[in-house]
């Protein structure tokens, strides 16, 4: 947001993201305010066409000057009744009364209990490596509690569904 506010010194509610593709072959930009979206796009068909640098190519050297000025015209345009004054709505404040679940009664450095995510067993099948253990290959090495566990599917398929 900074080049848009300093180069072309909009000021206004606006946000965007700028892409730049393999090669330098394409660079973009995508940016909107409360009441329009609109994108820039700056490239080639065939990739042996490229900018010779991502300074050069990126999208905010390439699509986002286009958008910039394109959003200079609208907002200077009164028939198509776009505002520079518009503010993005801020959306409500979380419901939930812990997102993060932060225990705030835990000192700093202490170890906090594990109350909702469950236990190794929840997340790997024991006994199950899926390949050989390290014994199988005449070595020999300490082994972690979890080595010989293979993860398990977080949403397991639903029967008859």
């Amino acid at each position: 947001g900074i080049r848009i506010r300093t180069r072309y010194r909009m000021q206004n509610d606006l946000a965007g993201k700028t892409g730049t593709t393999n090669s330098n072959t394409d660079g973009w930009f995508i940016g909107y305010c409360p009441q329009l979206l609109a994108g820039a796009w700056v490239g080639f068909n065939y990739n042996f066409l490229h900018f010779n640098s991502t300074h050069i190519g990126q999208g905010a050297n390439t699509g986002l000057p286009i958008f910039a000025v394109f959003m200079k015209k609208v907002y200077a345009d009164p028939t198509l009744d776009i505002s520079p004054d518009a503010k993005f709505d801020l959306p409500p404040a979380p419901e939930m009364p812990n997102p993060y679940n932060f225990d705030p009664g835990v000192p700093p450095g202490e170890e906090v209990p594990n109350t909702t995510n469950g236990t190794p067993n929840d997340y790997f099948d024991v006994g199950n490596s899926g390949g050989k253990k390290e014994q199988d290959k005449g070595e020999s090495r300490k082994t972690t509690p979890h080595q010989d566990r293979k993860p398990k599917a977080l949403y397991p398929p639903q029967v008859g569904h």
